[in-house]
């Protein structure tokens, strides 16, 4: 195994962000006469009866507030890169190199299960930022950057 070169990062990176912004952008395109007819042109992406921003990227939940988001983020991405790693070493678990891809699609899904209540389990800033830059330039504008906590909660009676 190689190490990555340092050379290559603003490629890697360029490419993650292009790549899901160009895949907004597709999305965008295909459900673009489905997403006018159901927002009337009034675009929202994250607050609203019409919002039509989680078509594109993951936002968090009303009852979350930023430390929980940020602690929901690092520990899912930990057990990602924890799993991948031990997946993936040689020296490691012996998980069969043709397995490898199934297990870590396992992993993946597991831990999109388990956290993705609170935020949509991003997993990768790319898979995010990108479509929300899109979300931007799409008529969105800032609200695809905004957050919006509930600080009162709605008191449910049961009957």
């Amino acid at each position: 195994m190689g190490k990555f070169k340092c050379r290559k990062i603003p490629h890697y990176l360029l490419g993650q962000y292009l790549g899901s912004f160009m895949a907004a952008f597709a999305i965008f395109c295909a459900y673009y006469e489905g997403i006018d007819a159901y927002d009337e042109g009034i675009r929202t992406a994250y607050n609203g009866t019409t919002a039509t921003g989680g078509i594109f990227s993951t936002y968090p939940a009303q009852h979350i507030s930023v430390p929980g988001t940020l602690v929901d983020q690092i520990l899912a991405t930990f057990l990602l890169m924890f799993a991948v790693m031990a997946i993936t070493d040689p020296k490691g678990i012996a998980t069969p190199k043709h397995m490898e891809p199934t297990v870590l699609a396992l992993v993946i899904t597991g831990i999109c299960v388990a956290f993705g209540l609170n935020c949509g389990a991003v997993l990768n800033p790319a898979r995010d930022l990108g479509p929300r830059l899109f979300q931007a330039l799409a008529g969105y504008g800032f609200d695809a950057f905004k957050y919006v906590y509930m600080r009162e909660r709605e008191r449910i009676v049961l009957p």
